[in-house]
């Protein structure tokens, strides 16, 4: 299979992006020359959720302030897949629970019926993917090995996404309001057997706080946590 027209175009389009538009225009370019409806980027860190798509607005938004990415069957798939699959709304290549088939009945409500979705390899505990979807109710029949191109131009797309995260939709960080008081302690450089005494706090919970605080942040240790925290205005 030779590169097709579109791929350069696509990839001089990501590293030109300057705006969200500029981002979701390059994917609904990609996604309608496979012959899809719908395009989908999302980078998930727990429940930390941000992306790029053009699925209906009401959608967008209830996934977002649901937190649903956590029984999104189709990201459970991509996960323990690690590779293109195709997807319905009533067949997925993993067994689903009840609360997975009512989630995609109601994607399915919104015209998101069947589609392809592309694992892109990211940090640890990250899930990244693109999907690409249709209203149509029926599976995309392609043989999947055709979207080897599409997983290139994905990966692509995460890697220039990950430099310009303040384009992509997505709820701000949350940090509860103990985690955030403890990380402005340790950005003043108090430690936790300071901060405990400081807050009222046992020792064992400070450093609980400092983890989940670390964990929310997607940060490999609480100096990245207090950087992360700083540049979001958190603390």
């Amino acid at each position: 299979m030779g590169i097709p027209n579109w791929f350069g175009d696509f990839i001089q389009a990501v590293e030109v992006a300057q705006k969200r538009e500029d981002f979701l225009a390059a994917l609904q370019v990609l996604s309608g020359e496979l012959g899809f409806e719908w395009c989908a980027y999302l980078d998930a860190y727990g429940t930390d959720v941000r992306g790029i798509s053009d699925y209906p607005d009401k959608w967008v938004a209830h996934y977002l302030s649901q937190d649903l990415s956590i029984i999104d069957p189709v990201v459970r798939t991509a996960k323990e897949l690690g590779k293109p699959f195709a997807w319905s709304v009533d067949q997925m290549p993993i067994r689903v629970s009840q609360v997975q088939s009512s989630f995609m009945g109601d994607a399915a409500d919104f015209g998101i019926r069947s589609g392809i979705s592309i694992p892109i390899p990211s940090g640890y505990r990250h899930t990244a993917m693109l999907t690409l979807a249709s209203s149509s109710l029926a599976p995309d029949s392609r043989d999947i090995t055709e979207f080897d191109v599409t997983r290139d131009a994905a990966i692509y797309l995460h890697a220039f996404a990950k430099i310009r995260a303040a384009l992509l939709d997505g709820p701000d960080f949350k940090l509860s309001p103990q985690e955030a008081k403890v990380l402005a302690w340790c950005k003043r450089g108090f430690c936790a057997a300071d901060i405990a005494e400081l807050m009222g706090l046992k020792e064992p919970s400070v450093r609980f706080h400092m983890q989940g605080a670390r964990r929310k942040l997607g940060a490999n240790n609480i100096q990245q946590a207090i950087g992360t925290a700083t540049d979001h205005g958190l603390i």
